[in-house]
């Protein structure tokens, strides 16, 4: 999660240092040219060494809860003002972050079960922007820095015709499959303003697949398109 988080703060140009204590992964982040350094977050010396007197936030991204105490006590010492995300692996230890002065408590469990139900109702082919709303309305739920903003998202998602929303659907081919034998590109696809986001063939999936591959009985295509384009796509796959 340490690495995500990276990820995304390098995406938004967002300056920031890491703290981890297994010297391993210092040195590969080091030769990746990571802004990671070794030192326990957990002591007062090496947090003010890190910069904690001018951060904008602090996030504890790994699962020790007396190690995330320590951290918040010092923080609630020294920077009080300073917004503090945890990482925790489920609720059991939510209201006791908080009250240590956590600002958000994120439960790993409760996030990976989010976006399994995300995937779930994608692949069922339930519209994108209402799978989007149905998570936003989740989040919002628990998480108070979401509430305020997502409420004004929310409707404004609402108003959307549902016959105008972009979802997903899959379609087997067959052995008398016109599909079948022929090259992706020969299906023209791309012109009924549908996309093939992935082939699934032999439990083995494949994002975005070329279109010189040749489509072969058996394979599982997932589509992404508005619902009439879709229909006619699965109708060119099979039918011609």
């Amino acid at each position: 999660s340490g690495s995500t988080l990276a990820g995304f703060l390098e995406a938004e140009n967002l300056s920031f240092i890491a703290l981890d204590l297994d010297s391993r992964r210092v040195r590969e982040a080091l030769a990746d040219k990571k802004k990671v350094v070794y030192g326990d977050a957990a002591k007062r010396e090496v947090l003010m060494a890190a910069g904690l007197m001018r951060a904008k936030a602090l996030v504890i991204s790994y699962k020790d809860k007396h190690s995330a105490l320590a951290i918040l006590r010092h923080t609630k010492e020294l920077r009080p003002d300073l917004p503090v995300v945890v990482r925790t692996n489920d609720n059991t230890h939510v209201e006791a972050l908080k009250a240590a002065g956590a600002a958000e408590v994120v439960a790993e469990v409760l996030e990976g079960g989010v976006m399994l139900a995300s995937q779930a109702m994608l692949m069922a082919g339930v519209p994108i922007t209402r799978v989007i709303r149905r998570v936003q309305e989740n989040r919002a739920r628990r998480y108070a820095a979401f509430s305020g903003y997502l409420s004004g998202v929310q409707n404004d998602l609402s108003d959307m015709n549902e016959s105008l929303q972009s979802r997903f659907h899959s379609v087997l081919l067959k052995e008398d499959s016109v599909a079948t034998g022929k090259k992706l590109g020969e299906m023209g696809l791309s012109a009924l303003d549908v996309e093939v986001n992935s082939l699934r063939r032999h439990n083995v999936r494949g994002a975005q697949p070329s279109e010189d591959m040749i489509l072969q009985e058996g394979d599982v295509l997932v589509l992404l398109g508005l619902p009439e384009a879709l229909h006619l796509a699965e109708a060119r796959l099979h039918k011609g």
